[in-house]
């Protein structure tokens, strides 16, 4: 292993990044080894782009993984693989839905089943939206106050019935049976069928939800979240002019073929020749001609003489340009919204990177080190710059304690000294944290030094170096480092702490430290009893290292290993000292 002072890690102990999975037993079969791999697909994956958004470390991921083993082994995480692949299939199936159930429900040609290619195309879609249903009581649901994905069956499927199953059920009716129906009973052909389709309009609801999970793919193409938003605004303009073209022709005909009535000739429909006899329609003409006429009303354009006198005409073009324009008010404070907040949170970090870049330029700074400076800023401000002292500054001292116990709530919950606590001596704690962030391979402390600070392991993987270069253990989440030099007064020679990833650590200082036990001496009897149990486990880790140690030097004195070295040492020839 190399030197940790060249800030250079080779870890020397198992990966903690692990599928979390027991291990296959000798002579597994055919079928352990297809379940192991199902499983593999069913639990957190580090492909998900939301993964490392929740789960910052590998600790974390591999504690989610083992939770979700032990607990619900058969749910399916909402960030493993299959939750991945879902996205992405049913955000282009919903795309699809939104675009061809409309067309289809105003622009009805009946044709025949079995030469129907869009029929098809149909089944395989409506296959696919039942099979999502079958599945959405199995996958997981990410609580966004807590930040904890909930894996138990019942509240899974308790939450899916609460939110979108309705829609999703009644956008799901079994087409065959539809289908079937009508080659049955002709006389009520077109009714059924423009039924079957209007049944999907439930379906709209689920606009919001495919263009989250379209996110996946514009994401793996490398789009910025701005991107993703005016993206996301353009297809639902797109979506919204397709359904007004596809109504504004829908009611005209609905009202002819079943109520038949009789249109003015300055109607719109008449003047465009457009047939209203389903045989006779030529379907791309009569699209095209209502998603002109949509598109003008939509966004205010003038047709100077396309609505005459028919009543219908001004009750439909009426309503689409009442939608248009509380659309359009919606498009433009969204556009002002993510230019305002994100273009100025992205400028000034940008501003900030120039500034460091010029900086580093003129001082000649290494191109590694302009490298670290530059993963710590974008870990940092996630690429959204704000002064952070500024903003907590204008807050009440309230405000601002609740504010940072809010933001160190998952380090209290994962830190167990702390659940020895009362809730004031927390906040006590807390109110005396710092935040730290150390990249991958730096070093947190070195032997030597006395220890100046307890620094408490938010998120991350820190290794553990003796002073012969030996690395014994890991500590990760919710660990606490430097507790037994400050609290025993034992000095630190035995070794050094380097980083195995990102890390973000909370700090507290030993002055600040003395302050809080001078509070309240519950704390350093905890503290005591902590750095006494980490004490006793480390002299138990050393001296099991030094037996094992031992016990390979009998082995090899056994084998014989160390004699033959040293005959070959000694029958080796020896160089002159005048070469």
């Amino acid at each position: 292993m190399e030197e940790v002072g060249e800030n250079k890690h080779n870890c020397e102990l198992e990966n903690t990044l692990n599928d979390g999975l027991p291990m296959l037993r000798p002579g597994a079969g055919l079928f352990e080894k297809w379940k192991r791999k199902l499983q593999k697909q069913l639990v957190l994956s580090t492909h998900h782009p939301e993964c490392k958004f929740y789960f910052k470390s590998n600790a974390a991921i591999t504690s989610e993984k083992r939770r979700q083993i032990q607990n619900s082994p058969y749910s399916i995480h909402p960030f493993s693989k299959v939750a991945l692949y879902r996205e992405i299939i049913m955000s282009l199936i919903w795309f699809i839905e939104f675009y061809t159930g409309p067309f289809f429900t105003a622009f009805y040609k009946r044709v025949s089943f079995s030469k129907s290619m869009w029929h098809h195309l149909d089944l395989v879609k409506e296959i696919c939206l039942l099979l999502n249903v079958f599945m959405c009581f199995f996958i997981g649901v990410m609580e966004e106050q807590t930040k904890k994905v909930e894996l138990e069956g019942k509240k899974i499927a308790k939450h899916y019935l609460s939110t979108f199953f309705i829609f999703d059920i009644m956008g799901t009716l079994p087409f065959m049976a539809v289908v079937k129906m009508i080659r049955q009973n002709k006389q009520k052909d077109p009714i059924v069928y423009t039924a079957s389709y209007l049944v999907r309009v439930f379906r709209f609801a689920r606009i919001k939800t495919a263009i989250g999970y379209f996110r996946r793919i514009t994401s793996a193409c490398g789009m910025s979240d701005v991107a993703h938003e005016l993206l996301g605004l353009a297809i639902k303009s797109f979506l919204m002019v397709h359904w007004c073209a596809c109504y504004v022709y829908l009611i005209p005909r609905a009202l002819f073929r079943f109520f038949t009535y009789q249109f003015h000739k300055s109607s719109w429909i008449l003047k465009s020749n457009i047939s209203m006899n389903a045989a006779e329609t030529d379907v791309a003409n009569v699209y095209f001609q209502s998603l002109r006429v949509a598109f003008c009303h939509f966004y205010g354009i003038s047709m100077k003489g396309i609505v005459g006198e028919e009543p219908v005409d001004h009750i439909v073009f009426s309503i689409v340009m009442i939608i248009g324009f509380f659309f359009l008010a919606y498009v433009a404070a969204r556009v002002f919204v993510i230019v305002k907040a994100t273009y100025a949170s992205e400028s000034k970090y940008e501003e900030l990177l120039h500034e460091f870049v010029e900086y580093g330029n003129k001082k000649r700074v290494p191109v590694e080190m302009k490298n670290r400076v530059t993963k710590y800023l974008k870990h940092t401000y996630q690429k959204q710059y704000f002064r952070e002292k500024i903003i907590l500054n204008t807050l009440s001292d309230h405000l601002r304690a609740e504010l940072f116990l809010y933001d160190c709530q998952r380090l209290v919950e994962k830190v167990q000294m702390f659940k020895a606590f009362s809730k004031s001596t927390v906040g006590l704690l807390i109110s005396h944290l710092k935040r730290e962030v150390f990249l991958k391979n730096d070093v947190i402390s070195r032997r030597g030094p006395e220890c100046d600070a307890v620094r408490f392991i938010s998120h991350g993987t820190v290794a553990f170096i003796l002073e012969s270069g030996m690395e014994i253990r890991h500590l990760q989440d919710g660990d606490c480092l430097g507790l037994i030099g400050l609290i025993m007064g034992i000095d630190n020679s035995i070794g050094s702490l380097v980083a195995l990833e990102v890390c973000e650590m909370y700090r507290i200082d030993k002055r600040d430290l003395y302050y809080c036990i001078e509070q309240d001496e519950t704390i350093y009897h905890v503290l005591y009893d902590s750095a006494k149990e980490k004490y006793r486990q480390l002299i138990r880790k050393l001296h099991d290292l030094t037996n094992e140690q031992d016990s390979s030097i009998i082995h090899q004195l056994q084998r014989g290993l160390i004699l033959e070295h040293q005959f070959h040492a000694r029958r080796a020839p020896r160089r002159s000292l005048r070469n």
